[in-house]
């Protein structure tokens, strides 16, 4: 008897609104101002330890301009916690600020918990 076996292909579909989604979004509300959106996207674990008006003052002084993910995005099956290596760069600065965001899933959706550098006082 011979056995033969085909290599198999399967496609994985990255959930919709997963960590890259929110953090894109997190990064274009920030990005053209609309801060109480962007603190609409943080965990409710950030949302406490910092308020809509500190994270609004520190989003004034950062003046982010945009995020990009380093290196490849992670496949999350079943999962409540993801994390992404980040760019961010500020719409004055002249290059780019390499850290991460943190992620958990609440109520069905992904939130930003934490980032490093903290520019917006999440940990505080």
């Amino acid at each position: 008897m011979v056995l033969i076996l085909y290599p198999t292909a399967f496609i994985v579909i990255y959930p919709r609104f997963g960590p890259v989604d929110t953090m894109t979004a997190f990064c274009q509300d920030e990005s053209i101002g609309q801060y109480s959106r962007a603190y609409a996207l943080l965990s409710s674990r950030a949302q406490h330890a910092v308020s809509l008006a500190a994270f609004s003052r520190a989003s004034d002084n950062v003046n982010l301009a945009t995020c990009a993910v380093d290196g490849g995005i992670p496949f999350i099956f079943g999962g409540t916690q993801s994390s992404l290596s980040v760019t961010y760069l500020a719409g004055d600065a002249g290059g780019g600020i390499t850290g991460s965001m943190s992620f958990v899933r609440e109520n069905g959706q992904w939130r930003v918990d934490a980032m490093t550098p903290d520019l917006f006082h999440l940990t505080s």
